[in-house]
């Protein structure tokens, strides 16, 4: 569904999604990113079209909510918007960093808190995950601080995660999303649904 396709469905987040991409700071960042490593498709732009692609998927086999079907769509257009303005290699929770500065924007159309946090945490699956490989454990609080004390609907991240991470560019991260599942999951947490999601995108 394309962005123009969308914003003729009538929900409460329309108008937001409406006013993000009308946005100074969302035109300008879709243009933003030339192909590279993770992103051959190489703009913003094309990473959201991608991402939408997939949660059309996800819909389309009767995954989602009307409500997470929209949330998610907010989830899409904002998380990467701002790489253009970040700091380069920027920690996750640098105020510089592309997650905060998206939080900070989306929380200049949404007073959701939760989706807030999403957008500032929706690497973090990523960063833990090159720690293991590296070192072959990760620092186990770090997932409980930023991740599930901070977030309520852990499903929902889970489920734009795995949004994110199957995309062309990614294909040697096939093994992340279900990895960062499963230890979620270790912190009695029961996600049925998300591991369907997994097979559903071959991950």
């Amino acid at each position: 569904m394309t962005p123009d396709e969308l914003l003729k469905y009538q929900h409460p987040l329309t108008d937001t999604l409406n006013k993000i991409m009308s946005d100074a700071r969302y035109v300008e960042g879709i243009k933003y990113g030339v192909p590279r490593k993770g992103h051959p498709e190489g703009s913003v732009g094309k990473h959201i079209a991608d991402l939408l692609a997939n949660l059309d998927k996800m819909w389309e086999g009767g995954w989602l909510s009307g409500d997470e079907f929209w949330k998610l769509t907010i989830l899409i257009h904002v998380h990467d918007i701002m790489k253009y303005a970040a700091k380069p290699d920027s920690a996750i929770n640098d105020p510089q960093s592309h997650a905060s500065l998206a939080a900070k924007f989306l929380s200049e159309f949404s007073d959701d808190k939760d989706l807030i946090n999403m957008v500032q945490a929706h690497d973090e699956n990523l960063a833990l995950w090159q720690r293991f490989k590296l070192k072959g454990s990760y620092p186990e609080e770090r997932l409980k601080e930023r991740v599930l004390d901070k977030i309520k609907d852990i499903e929902l991240l889970l489920l734009f995660q795995i949004i994110d991470s199957s995309t062309p560019g990614k294909t040697d991260m096939k093994v992340m999303p279900r990895w960062f599942v499963d230890e979620v999951n270790k912190h009695n947490i029961y996600t049925p649904r998300v591991y369907s999601v997994l097979e559903l995108f071959g991950l």
